[in-house]
């Protein structure tokens, strides 16, 4: 890790007494994790990939709205549809034969913001969020970020 003033760390501790699921502390609080992947739609708890996306909104959604709020931009509903195309599938679940290297090839999020601002306002705070985004940045050296931004009034 950099000895810089302008880098942080962020630490979390995590456990494992389950084979399907970890518990993560991280401050004072605490959550749980399920398996890294599932399809199983009653799979108990949210997956890895699931909180990742669910991080990844945070950042898009969270940062756009506390720029816009800083610019005084009135924001009266934001919402987030993501997803995740995931590679390699059966290699993952262990199906004999299947090769390959599961991973995250493409993340396709589309927000909508509706306020009554100007649109070229909110698209302007909307480009500077993405700059500032650090699992938005993180993300798109690693996978295909396709974003849609989507204005209402």
């Amino acid at each position: 890790m950099s000895g810089s003033l302008n880098g942080a760390q962020v630490s979390v501790r995590a456990v494992s007494s389950d084979p399907r699921g970890v518990s993560v502390y991280a401050r004072a609080l605490e959550t749980e994790v399920g398996v890294p992947l599932s399809f199983d739609i009653q799979e108990a708890k949210l997956t890895g990939i699931e909180h990742l996306l669910g991080a990844l909104a945070s950042d898009l959604l969270g940062g756009f709205r506390r720029l816009a709020h800083r610019r005084r931009i009135s924001i009266d509903e934001l919402e987030a549809v993501l997803k995740a195309e995931v590679s390699d599938t059966l290699a993952y679940l262990g199906v004999v034969g299947e090769g390959g290297t599961p991973r995250i090839t493409k993340i396709l999020a589309k927000v909508y913001a509706g306020t009554g601002a100007p649109e070229s306002d909110v698209r302007a705070v909307w480009n500077e969020a993405l700059a500032l985004a650090p699992i938005v940045n993180t993300l798109r050296a690693a996978s295909e970020l396709d974003m849609e931004f989507i204005v209402t009034s």
